[in-house]
Protein backbone atom coordinates (compact mmCIF):
# COMPACT_ATOMS: atom_id res chain seq x y z
CA UNK A 1 0.00 0.00 0.00
CA UNK A 2 1.01 3.75 -1.00
CA UNK A 3 2.20 5.53 1.98
CA UNK A 4 4.73 7.75 0.71
CA UNK A 5 3.52 10.67 1.14
CA UNK A 6 1.01 12.16 3.75
CA UNK A 7 -1.98 12.94 1.17
CA UNK A 8 -3.53 9.64 1.65
CA UNK A 9 -7.00 7.89 3.09
CA UNK A 10 -6.44 4.49 4.78
CA UNK A 11 -8.83 2.49 6.55
CA UNK A 12 -7.93 0.58 9.34
CA UNK A 13 -9.00 -2.54 11.01
CA UNK A 14 -8.90 -1.94 14.44
CA UNK A 15 -9.46 -5.03 15.68
CA UNK A 16 -6.90 -6.73 13.60
CA UNK A 17 -4.30 -3.86 13.70
CA UNK A 18 -4.23 -3.87 9.93
CA UNK A 19 -5.01 -1.38 6.95
CA UNK A 20 -7.57 -2.70 5.10
CA UNK A 21 -7.20 -0.44 1.70
CA UNK A 22 -5.26 3.19 1.17
CA UNK A 23 -6.18 5.47 -1.34
CA UNK A 24 -2.62 7.53 -2.26
CA UNK A 25 -2.92 11.19 -3.72
CA UNK A 26 -4.37 9.94 -7.06
CA UNK A 27 -5.71 6.57 -6.36
CA UNK A 28 -9.11 7.87 -6.39
CA UNK A 29 -10.78 9.10 -9.87
CA UNK A 30 -11.71 12.75 -10.36
CA UNK A 31 -10.30 13.36 -7.03
CA UNK A 32 -6.71 14.53 -6.06
CA UNK A 33 -6.06 13.94 -1.81
CA UNK A 34 -4.74 16.68 -0.11
CA UNK A 35 -5.24 16.97 3.41
CA UNK A 36 -8.05 14.72 4.36
CA UNK A 37 -9.26 16.34 7.39
CA UNK A 38 -12.55 14.98 8.04
CA UNK A 39 -14.59 11.82 7.69
CA UNK A 40 -17.65 10.50 8.78
CA UNK A 41 -19.50 7.57 7.93
CA UNK A 42 -22.73 7.46 5.35
CA UNK A 43 -25.21 5.11 4.17
CA UNK A 44 -23.66 4.41 0.97
CA UNK A 45 -20.22 4.64 2.39
CA UNK A 46 -17.82 8.05 3.88
CA UNK A 47 -18.06 11.35 3.41
CA UNK A 48 -14.44 12.74 2.68
CA UNK A 49 -13.22 16.62 3.83
CA UNK A 50 -10.21 16.80 1.40
CA UNK A 51 -8.62 20.32 3.10
CA UNK A 52 -6.89 22.07 0.71
CA UNK A 53 -4.89 24.98 2.50
CA UNK A 54 -1.55 23.57 2.86
CA UNK A 55 -1.11 23.39 -1.17
CA UNK A 56 -1.19 26.82 -2.72
CA UNK A 57 -2.16 24.69 -5.92
CA UNK A 58 -5.28 23.33 -4.65
CA UNK A 59 -8.03 25.28 -6.17
CA UNK A 60 -6.44 25.57 -9.04
CA UNK A 61 -6.12 21.38 -8.95
CA UNK A 62 -9.50 21.36 -9.32
CA UNK A 63 -10.22 18.85 -6.84
CA UNK A 64 -13.45 18.07 -4.30
CA UNK A 65 -13.50 19.60 -0.96
CA UNK A 66 -15.86 16.86 0.39
CA UNK A 67 -17.32 14.15 -1.51
CA UNK A 68 -18.74 10.48 -0.48
CA UNK A 69 -17.28 7.63 -1.67
CA UNK A 70 -18.75 4.12 -1.94
CA UNK A 71 -17.37 0.74 -0.59
CA UNK A 72 -15.88 0.32 -3.99
CA UNK A 73 -13.88 3.72 -3.55
CA UNK A 74 -15.76 5.56 -6.23
CA UNK A 75 -17.22 8.90 -5.97
CA UNK A 76 -21.09 9.00 -5.45
CA UNK A 77 -21.06 13.00 -5.16
CA UNK A 78 -18.55 15.84 -5.04
CA UNK A 79 -18.51 19.59 -3.77
CA UNK A 80 -15.82 22.19 -5.03
CA UNK A 81 -16.47 25.52 -4.62
CA UNK A 82 -14.33 27.73 -2.83
CA UNK A 83 -15.51 30.91 -3.22
CA UNK A 84 -18.80 29.67 -1.57
CA UNK A 85 -17.09 27.41 1.56
CA UNK A 86 -13.91 27.73 1.22
CA UNK A 87 -11.39 25.19 3.62
CA UNK A 88 -13.73 22.45 4.66
CA UNK A 89 -12.10 20.28 7.62
CA UNK A 90 -14.97 18.44 8.88
CA UNK A 91 -18.50 16.72 8.12
CA UNK A 92 -21.07 15.18 9.85
CA UNK A 93 -24.81 13.97 9.05
CA UNK A 94 -27.99 15.71 10.40
CA UNK A 95 -31.09 13.94 10.39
Amino acid sequence: MKADDWHNLMEVDLDKGEAVRCFGENDIEGVRLFFVAGLYPSEKGLYVCNWQGHDKNAVEANSPQVFEMNDKGEVIWSLNDNEKFGMISTICSIR
